[in-house]
Parts: C-alpha cells; structure tokens; sequence
C-alpha cells in the first residue's frame, strides 16, 4: 500500500451526525489517503459504528482528556504531507481533497489552503455561503484581526512547515484551530483560498458556556496578535499604546471591541506591513 499523501484529522465528541463526515471522506474522488479518527468520548454508539467502518484507511484512537496533547501526537505521527481538518458533523465535497492538494501542487509556496463554505442546517434550513476571499491572501495578521478570513474547518495545511517551525496546537478551548493559524501566520505561512463551495458546514445550536469560552479565547488570541504585530511597528508608540489601551480595559473605561476597532485601523492607515508577511 503507498504512503498516503494526505492525512485527515477528524475530532469526534457526540453521537450525532459524525458518520456523515466519515462517509463523504470515504466519497472522495482522491483515494490516496489516511483518516485519523480521535474518538474523545467513546460511547456505545460511537464505538459501534466507528467499528462498523472496514476500510483500512481510516484509524480509530481512543483518547484521554488531554484532547490538545492528543491531536499534536496524531499530526505528528501521521503519514501524509498534508493535514486536511474537518469538524465532526461537517460535510466535504467530492472533490475537496483533489482540488486542494492540485492548488499544492501549483503553487508549493502554499501552507495553508481552505474553500468556501456552505452553512446548512439539519432540518434542511440553508443559509448564504462563506464565499469571501480567493487565492493568495495577503497581510493576513491583519484580516484575522478585523474579520473573519476563512472557516478552519475547510483547511489543509502542509505538515512539514508546522515541523520545522514546531508549530503545534495549544491549550485555547473550541478555537484551538484559530490558534494554530495565527502561530503559522506569524511563521510566514501563506495562506490560499480556494474559491469553490468545497466544505458544508452543519451550524447547530451553541450553549452558552461555550459562547463564552469562545469568545474568551478569541479574545485572547486578537490580543497576541495586536501585540505581536505593534511591537514590530515602525512606530514605537504604537506598543505604548497598546500598553495603556490594557491598562484601561482593566478598569473598564474601553471593551476588547474597542482596542481592536482602533489598531486596525492603525495598521490600515499606515499601510503597516508585517515584517515577516512575505511578499509578491
């Protein structure tokens, strides 16, 4: 059997609809690849019908709590050269995994590569896709800052650049992923989008202890990447700034909504350059 040439992380935490994953990964049109199931909450459920699948491509690990250390492990010791994510109840096209690895392919400078998004929901309900972004994206610490650039759940990421630069998931609660394209950005990964509807996305109901923590962590990571990009300003002011924007959001004169409207806007009107984004 060859070497798969992508390997495909799959995080499965619920009874519901996972098996719709599997199944439209087991529909590729491109076979050559490994898929490698974390199975985070084994049920009686899950273990049946993980178990049920007889295709020796995909590889089922049972998992402690310690779901980060887990999925570093998994990518690490994984055989493809690249990692194709996908949330647990989301849908790849067809072609995902083929029209992907070609844009590798044609442009081997990429790391990150992701698609446009088609938001479903189970009863059928439909919604706009996430169709914004094509091809190479520039000054992309920036765009992560200001708006949402893409869904992580469509991403394929070359694994020898998280190698060499020992990037690895860290502990940031439900945007772990948000994380991890923040360090590459930082590493000057190149991110691509590819402008097809090649990922659906199931939108389901969020408690409001996970809003929460996502919103938290998010946060907290605008924050990382505020300070990260003003300390390699021109202007040494400008990490002064950011210093006393803190200060204030502590004794709540300013919101987190507040500190990131106004250094985006100081990136923008400076026409800031990130001193590690690569150029044309």
């Amino acid at each position: 059997m060859n070497r798969p040439e992508v390997t495909v992380l799959l995080l499965v935490n619920n009874d519901d609809f996972f098996y719709e994953t599997i199944d439209s990964i087991l529909k590729q049109s491109f076979s050559n690849w490994e898929l490698v199931i974390l199975n985070e909450q084994p049920t009686q459920k899950t273990e049946e019908i993980l178990h049920s699948y007889s295709d020796s491509r995909i590889l089922i690990r049972e998992t402690d709590s310690d779901i980060i250390k887990n999925m570093n492990a998994a990518i690490y010791s994984s055989q493809g050269d690249y990692i194709a994510r996908i949330n647990a109840n989301d849908v790849m096209h067809v072609d995902r995994l083929r029209l992907q690895l070609k844009r590798y392919k044609m442009y081997p400078e990429i790391t990150v590569c992701t698609t446009w998004i088609k938001p479903f929901k189970t009863d059928g309900t439909t919604f706009p896709p996430f169709a914004f972004g094509e091809e190479f994206v520039e000054q992309i610490l920036l765009k992560m800052l200001s708006s949402a650039v893409f869904d992580t759940t469509s991403a394929m990421i070359n694994k020898s650049f998280l190698l060499q630069n020992n990037i690895k998931y860290k502990n940031f609660p439900f945007v772990e992923d948000y994380k991890l394209m923040v360090d590459i950005a930082i590493h000057e990964g190149r991110f691509f989008i590819e402008p097809q509807l090649l990922s659906y996305k199931r939108v389901c109901e969020m408690k409001n202890e996970m809003k929460d923590m996502v919103e938290k962590q998010s946060i907290r990571i605008k924050k990382d990447v505020i300070k990260y990009l003003a300390d390699y300003h021109t202007n040494s002011n400008v990490s002064d700034l950011y210093r006393n924007m803190i200060k204030l959001e502590k004794e709540k004169a300013v919101t987190p909504i507040d500190i990131f409207h106004l250094f985006s806007k100081i990136f923008q009107n400076t026409r800031y350059t990130h001193v590690h984004e690569p150029q044309k």
